[in-house]
């Protein structure tokens, strides 16, 4: 049965389908919230009370946070502040249409022209260290970071940033097709 506003009624009694329906499915078994883009870029950070920038590797960034490569153990949520520039490199693969307007003889026309999109600036942002292990072959401690009161201008940033990187992964995939002849 249908209430206003096209919810459906709640069974009272729970039945064997609904309790199947209900299960969750073996394969959803990743916890994620957003995509995480397997970029590596250096990052400066800093441990929240002990003063000194050091230097890493992030290696996998996402919406929520991002994984850092430390010479470093950081001990469970220990807060650092992190400062790094995402790369740009790829951007000039793309192209952002904006409208501009022309004087010309008959008046002023207005004219679509292609821009590279806007590089991406540095960011400072509070993260915690929420998960750790020893990578053998770098020799290096990588954590897992969660960004802390994450402002949401940064967090638009990484969501662009994560929109580019998708899709310059297709398209680099579909070049890779191409030389292969599929």
């Amino acid at each position: 049965m249908f209430r206003f506003g096209g919810e459906k009624k709640k069974p009272a009694v729970a039945t064997a389908e609904s309790d199947r329906r209900a299960e969750p499915k073996a394969a959803s078994t990743n916890k994620r919230q957003a995509f995480r883009a397997e970029v590596e870029f250096p990052v400066y950070y800093e441990i929240v009370g002990r003063p000194g920038e050091r230097r890493a590797m992030a290696n996998d960034l996402s919406s929520g946070g991002l994984r850092v490569l430390l010479d470093e153990d950081l001990i469970r949520e220990q807060e650092v502040l992190l400062h790094f520039t995402l790369p740009s490199d790829f951007l000039e693969f793309f192209k952002e249409y904006r409208e501009v307007s022309e004087d010309t003889p008959f008046g002023p026309r207005k004219k679509r022209v292609p821009k590279p999109p806007r590089k991406f600036s540095e960011m400072h942002v509070r993260a915690k260290s929420l998960i750790v292990f020893f990578n053998l072959p770098r020799a290096l401690f990588v954590h897992g970071m969660q960004f802390v009161d994450i402002s949401e201008g940064a967090s638009d940033e990484i969501q662009r940033f994560n929109h580019y990187w998708q899709l310059n992964q297709l398209r680099l995939k579909a070049l890779r097709e191409k030389q292969r002849g599929y």
